[in-house]
């Protein structure tokens, strides 16, 4: 199992955003903190359990990406994973 840190990519695996990439802005215990820039921003991320996100093999450097940035990197991010499943 990977070690989940922040700035790494994750897809939810349940809940009502499955299938929904975020970015992990911080992990406590057994919780991740995730924002994806649009819905969840860096001043209101989002608590899930590390249970229920899948983490990709990536990462970036969220304390310095603004919004926008976030948005773009999982744009270009799910954009990749697509290509490669295909």
């Amino acid at each position: 199992m990977i070690e989940m840190k922040a700035g790494m990519p994750v897809r939810s695996k349940a809940g009502h955003d499955k299938g929904h990439w975020y970015l992990i802005l911080y992990v406590e215990g057994s919780y991740v903190w995730l924002v994806d820039g649009r819905t969840r921003k860096k001043e209101r991320p989002k608590k899930k359990n590390a249970r229920h996100v899948q983490p990709a093999h990536a990462l970036a450097d969220i304390a310095q990406m603004d919004d926008g940035a976030i948005v773009a990197y999982l744009k270009e991010y799910n954009k990749s994973d697509r290509e490669e499943k295909a």
